[in-house]
């Protein structure tokens, strides 16, 4: 790593033992470098050898944008800058109360959440390929959900290095940081797939409204990892949806949330339909009901299971299939087939119907 002591103490540092956190550092990130790099299609990634690290004794009052925490601070690459980490040694010492396993646990620590900034910012990996984030972390949301995360990547490679002691003391930590950070800790078996989403929706941006509600919810709404998982995907979406107290993704060659909103539509439909007269729809009835895009045929072979749902790919049709219940008793299977702007129309039609709402992300 390029570690450069700015003017931190060397008596701190001789302390920390900087050869010991460094190697604590390269085998904990490495192996998530390379893999979220891989998904992005950047194969010679290599941060934790390219980033400078400065060393500060105390943070200054340097007037220029970046992702700067109490202990630390992030500087992505702008069009005059190459990006930097900064980690204020003697702001760290001053919270661990002299505790020397402590110091060297939350300056590690501290590295890590900052790395985890620098991979967020993985767009602007090469100068030729400088993006501006379509999320300002000056925002509310951008910071809620910029430091939630880094934190929740920075516990998930301490849990995966191994060491009991440190990830307990680093989860304890987390937890008395203020809520836009202790939130990450919800979130720290999120995959490299989760955090892939979460940079690709950096660069293509979130509805506002959905920014308020997801602000709404993880501060006031007792928020769950699952929950919030789905809520990485529903910001990822191109369209998102919300039908019934749930939320749906729609991207594009990815049926399953959409396919899944669609199930729910029909069912809804054909509860009501029951309610209001008593029996079950006719073959005719539902063919009436929704004449477009979804197919019917008989699957008296599973008429004992509960349900079948599966998604897959035709004749580069997405189809979704779900087993229904008509008035003859006998079980059908709804296949679903459409491509995205058949899907569009289908929910379009329907909106006002089932009152479900519409969101765009970009």
């Amino acid at each position: 790593m390029k570690i450069v002591n700015i003017d931190a103490k060397e008596e701190d540092l001789r302390e920390i033992n900087l050869k010991n956190v460094e190697s604590i550092i390269c085998a904990a990130v490495s192996p998530f470098e390379q893999e979220l790099g891989g998904l992005k299609g950047i194969n010679d990634l290599n941060l934790l050898q390219t980033i400078p690290i400065k060393l500060r004794d105390n943070g200054d009052d340097e007037n220029e944008e970046g992702v700067i925490d109490l202990l630390g601070a992030y500087y992505p690459r702008t069009t005059k800058r190459d990006p930097r980490i900064e980690l204020f040694v003697s702001s760290i010492k001053d919270s661990v109360n002299g505790n020397v396993q402590q110091f060297k646990w939350l300056f590690t620590k501290v590295l890590i959440h900052e790395f985890s900034h620098a991979l967020f910012d993985i767009n602007n990996y090469r100068k030729t390929d400088f993006i501006y984030a379509r999320i300002n972390y000056c925002s509310e949301y951008g910071r809620w959900r910029e430091e939630s995360m880094a934190n929740a990547l920075a516990l998930r490679v301490i849990k995966e290095y191994g060491d009991t002691d440190f990830y307990e003391y680093a989860k304890s930590f987390m937890l008395s940081q203020p809520p836009e950070y202790a939130l990450g800790v919800l979130m720290e078996d999120f995959s490299s797939l989760d955090y892939k989403r979460y940079i690709d929706s950096k660069e293509r941006g979130v509805n506002n409204d959905l920014k308020q509600i997801w602000l709404k919810y993880v501060k006031n709404g007792n928020p769950t990892p699952n929950l919030l998982k789905k809520w990485n995907v529903v910001f990822w979406g191109e369209y998102a949806y919300y039908f019934k107290e749930n939320y749906y993704s729609s991207v594009r060659n990815l049926v399953p949330s959409t396919g899944k909103l669609v199930v729910d539509i029909v069912m809804d439909k054909l509860n009501k339909f029951e309610n209001e007269h008593g029996r079950k729809m006719t073959e005719a009835e539902f063919t009436d009901a929704f004449p477009n895009n979804i197919e019917i045929e008989t699957v008296t072979k599973w008429v004992n299971v509960p349900h079948i749902q599966c998604a897959y790919e035709f004749d580069s049709r997405p189809i979704y299939e779900y087993k229904i219940e008509l008035k003859d008793g006998i079980c059908y299977l709804a296949s679903l087939k459409w491509n995205n702007d058949n899907l569009h129309k289908f929910l379009g039609k329907n909106r006002y119907a089932y009152g479900f709402t519409e969101y765009q992300n970009y």
